[in-house]
């Protein structure tokens, strides 16, 4: 079943639902001891002194910052203490090595010649000639090993719109 209102009855219907609300039952009573009363004082704080942001948090993708400001309220002299706090969004901010650390883009190399990227989710070993099939072993944060090498390269200059190609020489 629909009913169709017009303007007319809703402004009605409005002005019968508000007139429930303010009945005389809820009206205080005529004396005006409520107007005499001294209004109540407006609560304002004042910055007292702030902690820096520290980390409190780490995840793979995340770091959470806090910090402690206290605050004196002008009107009372009380003092308190908030906390403060947001969070930092990258990707492959940490990588997992027993707790969470700060991942760096680095690449090391070993006494045997090669060099290794570990120190991010992903973790690369570098073969000391790229020239060679299986020239990288890369292992990602879900566990999946790729091996691959390079077979080729372009080279743009955007300067003189040029591209150079190049190829693997082996046979």
């Amino acid at each position: 079943m629909k009913v169709h209102l017009s303007v007319r009855d809703m402004v009605s219907l409005s002005a019968l639902l508000l007139s429930g609300v303010f009945s005389s039952s809820q009206v205080p009573p005529n004396n005006h001891d409520h107007l005499s009363a001294a209004p109540e004082p407006v609560e304002r704080f004042e910055f007292v002194a702030e902690t820096p942001f520290k980390v409190a948090e780490r995840g793979a993708f995340h770091r959470l910052w806090k910090k402690t400001v206290r605050l004196a309220n002008t009107v009372t002299g009380e003092e308190r203490e908030e906390e403060r706090s947001f969070v930092e969004l990258s990707d492959g901010m940490h990588y997992w090595d027993g707790e969470w650390k700060e991942s760096q883009e680095l690449i090391e190399p070993l006494d045997t010649g090669e060099a290794v990227a570990i120190r991010g989710q992903h973790k690369v070993i570098f073969s000391p000639n790229i020239n060679t099939e299986g020239s990288f072993d890369l292992l990602t944060v879900d566990a999946k090993r790729l091996r691959g090498h390079v077979v080729g390269f372009v080279h743009h200059r955007s300067a003189h719109r040029k591209l150079s190609a190049g190829g693997h020489s082996e046979g």
